[in-house]
Parts: structure tokens; sequence; C-alpha cells
């Protein structure tokens, strides 16, 4: 069974008022911004090549002098056959990308 709803326009105008009202308030109180929010961060960015075997050291240093780590890409790969007809990749060193906040 359907049910209308009929609105005066002072009930009509009052929830257009409300909705509005509760737009504004969810609105203006999530992108409320102070002024240490406003402010854009500059970043410094690091590359580094690291040979595989020392990876795990590599990233504890990082971290320890602030950086954080946004990538890690393959650079030196090779395919070897070892005698067994299979291919086997091995991966001598990586780029890692690091990023830390610029001190001023």
């Amino acid at each position: 069974m359907q049910r209308s709803i009929t609105l005066t326009v002072p009930q009509w105008l009052a929830f257009i008022v409300m909705g509005a009202a509760i737009a504004v308030y969810l609105g203006g109180s999530s992108n409320a911004q102070t002024p240490e929010k406003a402010a854009r961060t500059e970043w410094d960015y690091r590359s580094v090549n690291v040979p595989l075997s020392t990876l795990q050291a590599e990233l504890v240093r990082l971290g320890q002098d602030g950086w954080e780590v946004i990538e890690i890409l393959h650079v030196d790969q090779s395919v070897t056959n070892a005698g067994d007809g299979t291919a086997h990749l091995i991966a001598g060193n990586v780029e890692v990308v690091a990023k830390k906040p610029m001190t001023k």
C-alpha cells in the first residue's frame, strides 16, 4: 500500500532549511582547518641503491633517521639457468625511495 505525504509550504520550507543547516554544520565541521593543517608539508626525497643482502639493515637505518620508505624497485636482476633446466631469478640490487618532512 502506497502512502503519499502532503506537506504544506511551511513544512516543506522547514525541511529545506533544516537540511541545509545540517549540511552546513557537517560540511563546516569536517572541512575546518587549523593553521597547522592548512600548511602544506614539504618533503625531502632520497633514493638509495642497496644490495639485496643488506636491504633489512638499510631499511632499519632509514627508519631510525626519520625516513619513510615509499617504494622499493628491483633494478639489477638477471635470469640464470643453474643446469637443472629451470630459470632462476637473481635479484642483486634494489632501489629504495624514501621521504621525510623537510626541516626548516
